[in-house]
């Protein structure tokens, strides 16, 4: 696995780490490869294409958020889709049941993942304080203020960048009865997500937390696609060799 990284500062450098641990677990190699934070989209996509043609490299993932000068869409967009861990591949409209609140935008809410989101399925709406791909002329959605919430919401799923404990008790309301952290803060107390801890004592809601939760689920995701990814590779260049001595 190649991970394209920006020393944005110290939660990318320990997100980076974390995902190495989990790699060395895995029995994935792991390497990383830094740019300059000022760096350009075409020297970005440069990399990522010489990440393509490395045979050793089987998974590739870019670290962010991205720095603000990059084009996001023209980088995710070069990577080979055998080799692109982090595609979102389809699902049911089944999978999710509530009526789901998108609130955030970094390292996994992407615009990618929000327009995915938003396609399969119908009950998900996106904070348009944080949704890249809002049009007011096109859709209304809910903006975060005093209360985390949208009509009918029972789901909130959050990655705000505002600071650990970042939701409160007050902003959630009675009707929200999960709540999934994506945010990720390293603090002098350890790792800490958006949501506040005073939130763990409502028995009525239940939360993805960070540490723990979705997280260490969505590494160990990527782990796995890598692996399956060596081994689409080596059937293709099996294929390849058969096909060469007939």
């Amino acid at each position: 696995m190649a991970v394209v990284f920006f020393n944005t500062g110290p939660d990318a450098v320990d997100y980076v780490k974390i995902k190495a641990h989990v790699a060395a677990r895995a029995g994935v190699n792991y390497w990383v490869y830094e740019m300059p934070v000022d760096a350009s989209t075409i020297e970005v996509m440069s990399q990522v294409k010489k990440l393509n043609m490395n045979p050793q490299i089987h998974g590739i993932l870019i670290q962010r958020p991205l720095p603000q000068q990059l084009n996001e869409a023209e980088v995710m967009e070069c990577i080979d889709p055998i080799k692109n861990i982090e595609e979102y591949e389809k699902g049911q409209v089944e999978n999710i049941a509530a009526d789901a609140l998108i609130v955030g935008f970094g390292n996994i809410i992407t615009k990618e993942f929000i327009n995915q989101m938003k396609r399969q399925f119908p009950y998900v709406s996106a904070s348009r304080d944080f949704d890249p791909s809002y049009d007011a002329s096109q859709d209304k959605h809910e903006t975060l203020g005093e209360e985390v919430q949208a009509p009918r919401t029972s789901m909130i799923i959050s990655e705000l960048h505002r600071g650990p404990g970042f939701i409160k008790e007050s902003m959630v309301k009675p009707e929200v009865s999960v709540l999934v952290d994506l945010g990720f803060y390293v603090t002098e107390k350890g790792v800490i997500g958006d949501v506040s801890h005073v939130l763990f004592d409502r028995s009525d809601l239940a939360i993805a937390p960070t540490p723990g939760g979705v997280l260490p689920i969505l590494l160990w995701i990527m782990m796995e696609r890598t692996i399956k990814a060596k081994q689409m590779i080596a059937k293709e260049e099996l294929r390849g060799c058969c096909c060469l001595t007939m």
